[in-house]
């Protein structure tokens, strides 16, 4: 299952690249002060090379090319940690003042790098052969550690999409803004996706570390799959509609 649905989220990873690639330089060209976010384009190209990564045998492949073990997990890890913070860069648009989200954005994007860093830095000391950076080996505290950071930072950027995105979606369908609208619930909807994978990968590390056992592992690896592979879609297919629909109301609390 593994290769079907992370195949199909880089073709559609790499289509999305390509538009917002183009409708940022085209955008910018236009209208320089209102140019899309480039962190659209960025996260959508980290969106496909951790989708291609991901694929078995991209991964068995890097791995014997590179000769380094699990390199193409820690490489598919951190494309999500970048597709996230380019979500979350692109989201100021709808949750800040104009002269502000340039600030929020580069700070998420340092919280970004913060979490590549030490995600790098535990997978750097725990990495060794044999290993599997996945819950199969929720036994090994290296793993549980590197995998923890990666999750715990995804479930709080999950949320944020969750809410942003979702308290904003019946105002602008009552007010007549329907692609934007639907744009914003599937960023809504893959951010609930988002919780879903991260917390249940996170509560089944922790309830195997403090409880020593933890439900089926078969069922959680197919949940996560699932529920990785709706995040890219649904946030990809999101931001595709709002991009290309204005206006873009702000919450109606907007943050300085």
């Amino acid at each position: 299952m593994d290769a079907e649905i992370f195949s199909v989220t880089a073709g559609a990873a790499l289509i999305s690249t390509l538009m917002f690639g183009l409708a940022t330089l085209r955008s910018a060209r236009r209208a320089p002060a209102q140019h899309l976010p480039w962190s659209l384009a960025i996260g959508a190209a980290l969106c496909t090379i951790g989708s291609l990564c991901a694929v078995p045998a991209i991964d068995q492949g890097l791995e014997h090319a590179t000769g380094v073990e699990n390199v193409s997990r820690l490489s598919s890890h951190l494309c999500g940690v970048g597709l996230c913070a380019g979500l979350r860069a692109a989201m100021t648009e709808w949750t800040h003042y104009e002269g502000c989200r340039r600030r929020a954005a580069l700070l998420r994007l340092a919280v970004a790098a913060l979490v590549a860093a030490t995600a790098i830095t535990v997978f750097s000391a725990a990495n060794r052969h044999g290993l599997d950076f996945t819950t199969s080996f929720a036994d090994d505290r290296g793993v549980v550690a590197y995998l923890l950071i990666i999750y715990l930072y995804g479930l709080w950027v999950g949320s944020n999409l969750f809410w942003d995105a979702g308290r904003i979606v019946i105002d602008n369908a009552r007010a007549g803004h329907r692609p934007l609208a639907l744009g914003q619930a599937s960023v809504a909807f893959g951010g609930l996706a988002c919780v879903v994978y991260t917390g249940s990968e996170a509560s089944y590390l922790l309830a195997y570390q403090f409880l020593g056992h933890a439900w089926q592992l078969g069922i959680e690896k197919t949940l996560s799959t699932v529920c990785a592979g709706l995040f890219m879609l649904c946030s990809l297919l999101g931001l595709t509609l709002s991009s290309v629909s204005r206006p873009r109301p702000l919450l109606s609390t907007p943050r300085r």
